[in-house]
C-alpha cells in the first residue's frame, strides 16, 4: 500500500497507463514525523465489468471463431483491504492484505469469466502478508507474500522483471524474501528470491515449478529516479527456464513554447536453458524486445506516437514480451517477429473528465513456423471520470471501447473481427488517517 512516487514524467506517462486499466495509489498522507508509530488501514472498492469477442483465443484457425473461451462476459466486485505499518518497532513492520472478488453476473455455458472469475466460481480471495525487517537505515527486508504491482501502490518503483502491475480487477503478488536498499534520494536497490506468484491473471497460488521440479526465481534491479529523468535495470534467473535482462529509461524536458515532451525506451533480451530450451519449437531458444515511447503535452491537450519489436515467440517458458508500449484491448503485439505502431492522443477537458483516441497497428507471424503473417489494426476509446469534490469525492471511473480486427496471409487465410468493452468504478475508504 505505499505511495507511487510519480514525477512529472510518469504522470504524463499515466495517460495511456489508463488503457490498460492501471490505476495510481492513494494520495500521499503526510504529517507524521519520520520516527513516529503510523498505521494504514485501506478499503479499496473496484467494480468491473468485461464484454469482449476474442476469436484468436478459439485457436489458429479464422474458420473457427466462435467458442466459449472467445466470448468474454464478467461482471466482479473487488474487496483490496491493505494494512500497513510504520515504526510499529525501529527493527521491523509489518504488512497484511485480504484481497476477494465476488461475481456480480452468471456467465453463460457459451462464454468464460477468463480469469476475473471461474464460471463455476461465486468468489475467490487472497490472504497474505509480511515481515518488514529494517536492521539498518535504508534497507528493508520483506518475508513472507507481498505485492508486487506498482499501480496498485505495492511497490515503490517499477523494477524490471519483478514489478508487474495487473490488468484485472486483482493485483500481483509474490511469495519469498524481497530487500529493498534506498542509497540516497533518488538510487535505489532491490533483489528478491521467491517461489510463487498469485493475482492479475491467477486465481490461486501458483508455484514457480518447471516440469515439475520447484526452484525458486532470482531477482536482482536498481532504480535511478530523478524529476525530470530515470533509468532502472532488472535481471531474472530460474534453473531449467531461463535469465532475462531488461532496461527501462525516460527523460522528459519543457520547451521554450511550454511543451511538455517526454522519451520512453525499453529493452529486453531472454534466453531459455535447460529444460526450457531444449523443449523449444523449431530451434527458437531466445527472444528480445525494443520498444520506444515519444509523449507531447501543452495545455488540456496530448498526444502519444509509439513503437514496438518483438523477436520469436517462445513456448512453454515463463518468459514475458507483451511489453511493448504500442497497447490494443483485443489484439497481440508480442507474435513472433511482430513489429506494433501507435498514435493517438486526447484531451483533458477539466478536472473531472478526460478522453483519448489510439489507434494501433501491427504485423508479424502468426507463431515460429513462419508460413502465416498477421496484420492488425485496432481503435480504443477512452473516457475517463473522477469526482473531485461532494460526498463522492475521490471516486474514479473509466470506460475502455475497443475494435480490432486481423487479416491472416499464407498457410492460414481469413480475418478475426474483436470487440472489447470494459467499465471500472473504484473507491478507497482510507481509516486511521
Amino acid at each position: 500500500m505505499r505511495n507511487n512516487k510519480f514525477n512529472l514524467g510518469l504522470l504524463v506517462s499515466a495517460i495511456t497507463l489508463s488503457l490498460s486499466g492501471g490505476v495510481t495509489a492513494s494520495e500521499v498522507v503526510s504529517g507524521a514525523t519520520s520516527d513516529e508509530f503510523k498505521q494504514d488501514l485501506r478499503l479499496r472498492l473496484r467494480n468491473e465489468l468485461r464484454m469482449a469477442d476474442r476469436p484468436s483465443a478459439c485457436g489458429s484457425e479464422p474458420d473457427a471463431q466462435d467458442c466459449k473461451y472467445g466470448n468474454v462476459e464478467a461482471w466482479v466486485q473487488g474487496a483490496m483491504v491493505d494494512y500497513e505499518t510504520s515504526n510499529f518497532s525501529k527493527w521491523f513492520d509489518v504488512e497484511a492484505y485480504s484481497y476477494s472478488i465476488h461475481k456480480l453476473m452468471d456467465v453463460g455455458d457459451n462464454a468464460t469469466s477468463r480469469a476475473y472469475l471461474d464460471a463455476n466460481d461465486e468468489s475467490f480471495s487472497f490472504l497474505g502478508g509480511s515481515v518488514n525487517l529494517k536492521p539498518i537505515d535504508g534497507l528493508e527486508i520483506k518475508l513472507g507474500r507481498w505485492g508486487t504491482d506498482y499501480a496498485y501502490g505495492s511497490m515503490d518503483h517499477i523494477v524490471p522483471l519483478l514489478e508487474y502491475s495487473s490488468v484485472r480487477t486483482m493485483p500481483s503478488m509474490k511469495e519469498g524474501g524481497l530487500v529493498h536498499y534506498e542509497a540516497t534520494d533518488t538510487l535505489d536497490f532491490y533483489g528478491a528470491v521467491t517461489t510463487k506468484t498469485a493475482g492479475g491473471f491467477d486465481t490461486a497460488w501458483k508455484d514457480d515449478a518447471i516440469n515439475g521440479k520447484h526452484t525458486p526465481r532470482y531477482h536482482a534491479g536498481v532504480v535511478f529516479d530523478a524529476p525530470m529523468y530515470a533509468a532502472s535495470f532488472g535481471a531474472r534467473y530460474q534453473e531449467d527456464d531461463a535469465y532475462q535482462l531488461q532496461t527501462n529509461f525516460d527523460y522528459a524536458f519543457i520547451t521554450d513554447n511550454e511543451f511538455f515532451v517526454k522519451f520512453d525506451g525499453r529493452i529486453f533480451y531472454g534466453q531459455t536453458i535447460g529444460y526450457t530450451k531444449e523443449n523449444q519449437l523449431n530451434n527458437v531458444e531466445n527472444t528480445y524486445v525494443a520498444s520506444t515511447q515519444i509523449t507531447v503535452a501543452k495545455g488540456k491537450a496530448f498526444g502519444v506516437a509509439s513503437f514496438g519489436q518483438v523477436g520469436d515467440k517462445l513456448t512453454g517458458s515463463s518468459i514475458d514480451t507483451d511489453i511493448v508500449f504500442p497497447f490494443d484491448m483485443s489484439i497481440a503485439r508480442n507474435g513472433h517477429n511482430t513489429t506494433s505502431w501507435q498514435v493517438g492522443g486526447g484531451y483533458n477537458f477539466n478536472e473531472n473528465w478526460s478522453s483519448g483516441l489510439f489507434l494501433v497497428k501491427t504485423d508479424g507471424d502468426l507463431d515460429s513456423y513462419e508460413e502465416t503473417v498477421v496484420d492488425g489494426i485496432g481503435a480504443n476509446l477512452t473516457i475517463s471520470h473522477k469526482f473531485t469534490s461532494g460526498q463522492l469525492k475521490g471516486l474514479k471511473s473509466s470506460l475502455v471501447l475497443n475494435k480490432a480486427e486481423e487479416d491472416q496471409f499464407g498457410e492460414k487465410e481469413g480475418k478475426l473481427d474483436y470487440y472489447d468493452i470494459k467499465f471500472a468504478a473504484q473507491y478507497d475508504f482510507n481509516f486511521f488517517q
